[in-house]
């Protein structure tokens, strides 16, 4: 039998949507996950994470598979969700995630609008924010050498670029580092509001991690 569109269930007052995403570290296999719902207002409940990201292209979407055990019913999803999601599973144990476009009922305007008053507690209540700045591309890891060395000398921008002071950042590291900056997550508005309410906040860009504070050093 071919599965069919999942369909949400209504939400109650302070209630959320969390998605218990399946691991997996084969790239070819289906995304798997079940939604489960929360009650912020009797917290702790599970840990979860939220995703701060881009919803990118949404002509071409993907398909993700609701339920663990059984293909019953898929959601789709943009490319780039489709991507941080399999980067986010490559773990050994199921993660509970919290991913407005697809912990929202997108099609109910009523329930979109509470939960758009709920996002400062979903945010703070997360154990992270993950920053998904897309997949990495060949300048990426010459961008993380460009932050480690800033971090790692822990002086002033301009002496970076006086040789005199023995570290001297060359320019291909800073013109890397520039681009990851020009991602256009960087370009939302409202994402400095999400990471200013999160305990910890971690960035994403394909396999690479970096910590928001050592971004920010």
């Amino acid at each position: 039998m071919e599965p069919s569109r999942y369909k949400y269930k209504p939400l109650g007052p302070g209630q959320i949507r969390l998605l218990k995403l399946a691991p997996g570290d084969d790239a070819d296999s289906p995304l798997r996950f079940d939604l489960v719902t929360d009650d912020l207002d009797s917290y702790p409940g599970p840990s979860y994470e939220a995703l701060s990201y881009t919803w990118g292209n949404t002509a071409e979407p993907c398909t993700a598979f609701v339920g663990t055990r059984t293909a019953e019913y898929f959601v789709n999803i943009t490319s780039n969700l489709n991507a941080a999601l399999r980067s986010l599973r490559n773990r050994p144990q199921a993660a509970f995630l919290w991913i407005d476009a697809v912990c929202i009922n997108q099609d109910d305007l009523q329930e979109r609008e509470a939960q758009v008053e709920l996002m400062r507690r979903i945010f703070s209540s997360a154990t992270r924010t993950v920053v998904w700045l897309g997949e990495h591309d060949p300048s990426t890891r010459d961008a993380i050498s460009c932050i480690e060395l800033v971090k790692g000398e822990a002086q002033f921008i301009p002496s970076m670029l006086d040789p005199a002071h023995g570290c001297y950042v060359k320019e291909p590291l800073w013109t890397a580092f520039a681009k990851l900056l020009a991602r256009s997550w960087f370009e939302r508005v409202w994402v400095y509001q999400e990471i200013a309410v999160s305990a910890n906040v971690d960035l994403r860009c394909g396999p690479f991690s970096i910590v928001w504070d050592d971004l920010c050093a």
